[in-house]
């Protein structure tokens, strides 16, 4: 038997063609078997679809003796970004050369890998892509691919996001850092311009640009893990470039008091702490199995079960999917974060299901999640028109609505949700969140004290109470 390790390519490889990845394979001294085995040593899995469901399809294909060698730690699944590092390092080691962030051919590694590697959703780093504070090696790629400086990015990210602060307040506070060091780069060129003698001209003198990946990389989060830093040479500094001194940001000898700061204004604060408190609820309530919008479906339905008469010949045509198994896919890709292939799924099961209002409510949802609200709302319209009664999908109306700019009518559809689940603390801290939007503190504090006596977890009752009495207090 041959002294180098075994890998079995699994799937579609996103990154390379599979010559590639048997020359990679040969060239880092692994053997490559054709089949599963229990004497492979790892499963190198494809990232051209989402992992998850590779992962699935190929526990439904193993064998006995094959799990158990997994089982027993004597197999690994790796992902083929994992593995085009693996056997980098395998070559630079055997040349004796130093691996340098270039050579991690064929590219970088995929969304799915990054999500891996920093414990975060797919689809985070996706957003992150979108947003700009993650740039992929090649921007007009089919796939995107991020290098390790970008890993290390994608780390930070998520160790500010480590103490339940919401996206849109770390992206904010982001690009608040991104623009003070612009207009601080704009002044000091003004200023060699003006002390040259020669006139500024937008056209011939060029600001040096502004790194993100370092400002992400440079910051860190307050000793109360409520506000995000900026470390620079003079110190650390907040989003509006004042000097804060800081235990958690920069270390002491304990002899300096924290000097009690506050970069957001009594509004900002009440208001960044209540989406804080949502984004909570909705982690707390993600579903992580079977949805429950897959039960409303009528399990004996004749149009969404598998025909009875389906032809078993080998040649003979597969049988359509029904409308649950449909939406299970579209589900399984939109919790990877994989949200424009369960669009177009869903649009399918929509299609074949008529005009189920569990699918129109989904396929709104999954139109939400790429910013489309408007698309979202009409979704949503549909699934009430069928059923009135849809909490759901009116809930999620109220979330579209609200991010459209109508509050009003955001509002109306949150109250009108609440009669029929007036003992949900989440819906209770979406009203109270859109009545501070509304400026009305009064009903603000009285939903977030309903919540409060809604709620279990004494986290959440903590910053509950806090924002009340916040709120009580002005």
């Amino acid at each position: 038997m041959s002294a180098n390790p075994t890998v079995l390519f699994y799937g579609t490889l996103a990154s390379a063609s599979k010559r590639d990845a048997l020359r990679a394979a040969k060239d880092a001294q692994f053997d490559v078997l054709l089949a599963p085995s229990p004497d492979l040593d790892a499963i190198v899995l494809g990232e051209a679809e989402p992992l998850g469901i590779v992962r699935a399809r190929l526990a439904d294909e193993l064998d006995d003796d094959v799990r158990d060698a997994f089982e027993a730690g004597k197999l690994e699944i790796l992902s083929e970004s994992e593995f085009f590092r693996r056997a980098k390092e395998r070559v630079a080691k055997e040349l004796g050369a130093e691996l340098k962030e270039s050579d991690l051919a064929p590219g970088g590694a995929t969304p799915a890998a990054v999500a891996e590697l920093v414990g975060v959703p797919v689809a985070s780093v996706r957003r992150w892509r979108e947003r700009g504070l993650l740039a992929p090696i090649d921007p007009a790629a089919r796939l995107p691919l991020f290098s390790t400086r970008q890993v290390l990015v994608a780390k930070r990210l998520a160790f500010l996001l480590s103490t339940g602060l919401s996206e849109d307040f770390l992206e904010k506070r982001l690009f608040s850092f991104l623009e003070t060091e612009r207009a601080k780069r704009e002044a000091e060129a003004k200023r060699g311009a003006l002390i040259a003698l020669f006139p500024l001209n937008p056209d011939a003198q060029t600001v040096p640009e502004v790194d993100i990946a370092q400002i992400v990389l440079d910051s860190t989060l307050s000793s109360d893990g409520r506000e995000i830093l900026r470390l620079t040479p003079s110190g650390p500094v907040d989003a509006q470039g004042a000097r804060r001194f800081d235990f958690a940001a920069s270390p002491t000898d304990g002899t300096l008091e924290t000097p009690v700061a506050a970069p957001l204004s009594e509004e900002e604060k009440r208001f960044a702490l209540a989406e804080r408190i949502a984004e909570k609820f909705a982690n707390a309530t993600s579903p992580t199995a079977r949805p429950a919008f897959l039960d409303l479906f009528p399990p004996d339905a004749p149009e969404l079960s598998p025909a009875a008469d389906s032809p078993s010949e080998p040649n003979a045509p597969k049988p359509e999917k029904t409308v649950v198994q449909l939406c299970q896919e579209a589900w399984t890709l939109e919790r990877e974060g994989y949200w424009e292939e369960a669009e177009r799924i869903y649009r399918a099961a929509a299609m074949k299901g008529g005009r189920d209002p569990a699918v129109q409510c989904r396929l709104g949802k999954v139109l939400a999640l790429q910013g489309d609200h408007s698309a979202a709302r009409e979704r949503f319209y549909s699934a009430l028109e069928l059923d009135s009664d849809y909490v759901d999908a009116r809930i999620a109306l109220a979330d579209s609505l609200a991010a459209l700019g109508d509050l009003p009518a955001a509002q109306s559809a949150y109250q009108t949700s609440l009669k029929s689940r007036p003992n949900d603390p989440a819906l209770r801290v979406e009203l109270g969140k859109l009545d501070l939007k509304l400026g009305k503190k009064q009903e603000a504090e009285l939903e977030f004290r309903r919540a409060l006596d809604l709620t279990d977890d004494p986290n959440l009752a903590a910053d509950l109470r806090a924002l009340a009495a916040a709120l009580a207090n002005n």
